[in-house]
């Protein structure tokens, strides 16, 4: 999507009538209060601006435009959430009162699975990552990974699999689990798996327990192409298996992150622009980071981002405004303007940009500019 497009879809979407189909909103002022649906709240802390089209939690710290909104409701990405808003399949507004009542507040999980729901995410890995190597080469789940640069050893090393919607029942009732815990974290919606139809990417730790996962759809655009499971609070992926005091990469998608990771370079994914709250908190604590931005529509204007006080406090980013400005950049791509956010937030770390005309980390390995792309950066980094 265009910077034309994602204008008029935000334009045709003013965020204080999509969060008000969320969360009940009560005017104050210039803005639109309620009770944060990325944390529990208890008194409203989330502030929704009109006249900016941004919103803000004040509880949390998680902030963004009616996109970003629409990502962390839905734990979807940019692409997908722009699907979503262009679609229009939204919920029903909610009425403006000052104090919904608790079951209509969004509740956060408790910050880790028990024994049963690890039990549940890893025997679903398990299974998928069966599945997977059980499908013929021809497949259009293997050939996507390889069609992706996503080699068997990665495949082994992640954990990676195919869920063709019909195993995990079978391995419920030989195993005799009851299907209560892998609802709760939501790898079953009654009696359908959530991730039918998808390569399914697990996030673990060191000692392979399962955290997480994501799915990636081959269905084209009928559907989001990519799915976290609802019933668990989405991480920064990679993170939890890291060596925090190694220099680590951030990047916006999964299938970039693996090719770092096969390359040797320790990695983690957003999985979207938005980074805020807990996740940000989180990043904070590694001291050597490199974000890598994708280079896609543009968005913003260096210019002026270069005169706002926020950059000017941060060299790092001081310095790359300026290095792509001289180099000729008059707007920062999507991609950029989400790396520049990211920095922002965290507050040190510095920015890796990719060669022109490659649009992110798998293009670039899908390319074979990986090895030579990784040397330069090696040698930067000496500098």
């Amino acid at each position: 999507m265009d910077t034309k497009s994602i204008k008029r879809l935000k334009a045709d979407n003013p965020v204080e009538g999509v969060v008000s189909r969320y969360i009940r909103l009560r005017r104050r002022g210039k803005a639109f209060m309620g009770l944060c649906p990325f944390h529990e709240d208890k008194s409203p802390s989330f502030a929704v601006y009109p006249e900016s089209g941004r919103w803000v939690c004040f509880g949390c710290g998680a902030r963004g435009d009616v996109i970003d909104f629409i990502a962390g409701m839905h734990n979807v990405g940019f692409d997908e959430a722009c699907r979503i808003l262009a679609g229009g399949n939204l919920p029903s507004a909610k009425s403006p009162v000052s104090t919904p009542p608790a079951a209509a507040r969004p509740v956060e999980r408790p910050p880790e699975p028990d024994a049963a729901e690890y039990r549940a995410l890893g025997e679903a890995v398990r299974v998928y990552h069966a599945r997977l190597w059980s499908l013929p080469p021809d497949h259009p789940a293997r050939r996507y990974l390889e069609q992706r640069k996503i080699d068997p050893d990665t495949i082994r090393r992640f954990a990676i699999g195919w869920c063709s919607g019909r195993d995990l029942s079978p391995a419920m009732e030989l195993l005799r689990l009851s299907p209560s815990p892998f609802t709760t974290v939501g790898l079953l919606r009654g009696r359908r798996e959530f991730m039918r139809g998808r390569i399914v990417i697990p996030d673990r730790t060191p000692d392979g327990t399962v955290t997480h996962m994501v799915g990636r759809s081959l269905g084209g655009d009928r559907e989001p192409r990519y799915l976290s499971l609802p019933g668990l609070s989405r991480p920064l992926y990679g993170l939890a298996r890291v060596q925090r005091q190694k220099p680590v990469a951030v990047v916006e998608g999964i299938f970039c992150m693996l090719s770092l990771e096969r390359h040797g370079v320790q990695a983690v994914a957003v999985m979207g622009t938005a980074l805020w709250g807990k996740r940000a908190a989180e990043l904070k604590a590694v001291p050597d980071l490199y974000f890598i931005p994708q280079n896609d529509d543009p968005e913003a204007d260096i210019g002026s981002l270069l005169n706002t006080s926020e950059v000017r406090r941060n060299k790092a980013a001081a310095r790359w405004l300026e290095k792509l400005a001289a180099g000729g950049q008059v707007h920062l791509t999507r991609g950029q303007a989400a790396t520049l956010r990211w920095i922002l937030e965290i507050g040190h770390g510095r920015i890796v940009d990719l060669p022109p005309g490659i649009k992110d980390v798998n293009d670039l390995d899908q390319t074979g500019g990986m090895e030579a792309w990784l040397d330069e950066w090696a040698k930067w980094r000496e500098r």
